[in-house]
């Protein structure tokens, strides 16, 4: 784990409560388990709404309230997963859960917005500033106002769209009228999280995902967020340290393999 000053903690620590309050605002439960907590959705059965995280301020976990935690999402038929930060925890930690029995499933890039407006030539573009042109001939990208365009996005992007109290904006790449790309900010407080921009098969590299994500940009400043972060898998081509992101931290998600026990003694 690298040394981190107090803004640079601050900052991820932001991070954490926004990711554990969008699954709040979407009707999701936390239930502590001393230095574990789970998230828990009684009606959706998506992973991001299913999971256990560390305890808001700790540095470690126990490896029996990990335990206890996968049997309690394993009684409510959700497959148990754990969840965190790579950078709030030491490298030694990840051993510890391998060492246990968790098994690295999936490893996401968090991007944070830091543009750079210092001096520049006359011909260079810098770090963060819009791109005047980003899109083929006949691509706009167009805002979600309707229940037809969002069953669209839903398609598209393959996520839920939940009606939540957070800011949730949509957005839409579409070749005349069929929709080839989607994108989406959600603000909370002073915190906005942008997701990978999805776009259809044979039109990524077109600077789809730039302009997705610049919509989205936009849009967090007009609402006067502080903090802009996306989370990206890695897959997309879109530039984030083009469009002024840097690389932050990781959220790195571990499942469990035979060893971990899934139920309690007796409930075989």
């Amino acid at each position: 784990m690298p040394t981190l000053d107090k803004n640079e903690r601050q900052r991820l620590r932001a991070v954490q409560q926004n990711l554990l309050q969008q699954c709040l605002s979407a009707g999701a439960e936390y239930i502590q388990m001393s230095t574990v907590g789970v998230i828990y959705h009684p009606q959706i059965n998506e992973p991001v709404y299913n999971v256990v995280i560390p305890h808001h301020g700790v540095a470690w976990t126990r490896s029996q309230d990990i335990e206890d935690a996968f049997v309690y999402l394993n009684d409510h038929s959700r497959q148990p997963k754990f969840q965190f930060l790579q950078t709030l925890f030491p490298e030694a930690f990840k051993r510890q859960l391998e060492i246990k029995g968790l098994v690295p499933e999936e490893d996401w890039q968090i991007w944070l917005f830091e543009p750079f407006y210092g001096p520049s030539l006359p011909d260079e573009l810098l770090f963060g500033q819009p791109v005047t042109k980003p899109l083929v001939d006949h691509v706009k990208i167009v805002p979600v106002t309707t229940d037809n365009q969002r069953q669209q996005w839903r398609e598209l992007s393959g996520q839920p769209d939940v009606p939540v109290p957070v800011k949730n904006c949509l957005w839409l790449a579409v070749n005349k009228q069929t929709p080839i790309g989607a994108g989406r900010v959600m603000i909370q407080d002073e915190t906005a999280h942008i997701d990978t921009p999805t776009v259809a098969p044979n039109w990524s590299g077109f600077g789809i995902e730039d302009a997705l994500l610049q919509v989205c940009v936009e849009k967090a400043l007009e609402e006067e967020a502080q903090l802009i972060y996306a989370v990206d898998n890695a897959s997309t081509d879109a530039n984030y340290p083009r469009l002024g992101f840097t690389k932050f931290t990781r959220l790195l998600t571990y499942r469990a393999n035979s060893r971990i026990p899934l139920t309690r003694a007796g409930n075989n």
